[in-house]
């Protein structure tokens, strides 16, 4: 019965121990007689339990009680905190359930913000590709238009060169045909 006693301090809410003396120890008479008897349903599904300590179900096989006899005297207590604990339970339960539908539509939105960033990743690569090919396009034509005006310009020169050698021709006919007219 001591080690028992000592096992229930560890983990026995507040509202149990002596407000003016809290470092005395509890007794299995202090307690409710089925106090951590039954593993905590919540706890023993999600691993968890909104009621930490104050919780009157074992969470885990270390908080576990045997269990007292029940006396007829209270047995109409347990119903009614069976009762009030169902109530509870099944608040519990519709707070979970909700909690884990906002979940799965945060999960869903999540996936579908993956999925558009990963279409606008896709079509982000797309035009760049055609950025990059209509850039490669552009500087395959300035190269060779480049190349033209060279080829121009290296025509250009030689014709200014043909023009000045027609024009000292030129000049040259233009003057012997005014000699040709002096002599007649």
């Amino acid at each position: 019965m001591q080690q028992a006693s000592s096992q229930l301090d560890s983990f026995l809410p507040s509202k149990y121990l002596n407000p003016e003396n809290p470092s005395k120890k509890a007794k299995f008479n202090d307690v409710p007689y089925n106090y951590k008897t039954i593993i905590c349903r919540h706890w023993k599904k999600h691993g968890s339990c909104r009621m930490g300590k104050e919780c009157a179900f074992a969470h885990g096989e270390k908080e576990l009680r045997p269990p007292s006899n029940i006396t007829e005297k209270s047995h109409g207590k347990c119903q009614e905190s069976l009762i009030s604990s169902m109530r509870s339970d099944r608040n519990y339960d519709k707070k979970a359930n909700q909690d884990n539908s906002t979940i799965l539509l945060m999960e869903e939105r999540v996936k579908n913000i993956k999925k558009s960033l990963e279409l606008e990743r896709e079509r982000m690569s797309s035009l760049s590709k055609k950025k990059n090919n209509e850039i490669d396009l552009l500087s395959k034509e300035n190269s060779s238009l480049k190349r033209k005006n060279d080829s121009l310009e290296t025509l250009n020169e030689i014709l200014r060169k043909q023009n000045e050698m027609l024009g000292s021709k030129l000049d040259g006919i233009i003057n012997q045909r005014s000699k040709l007219r002096k002599r007649k």
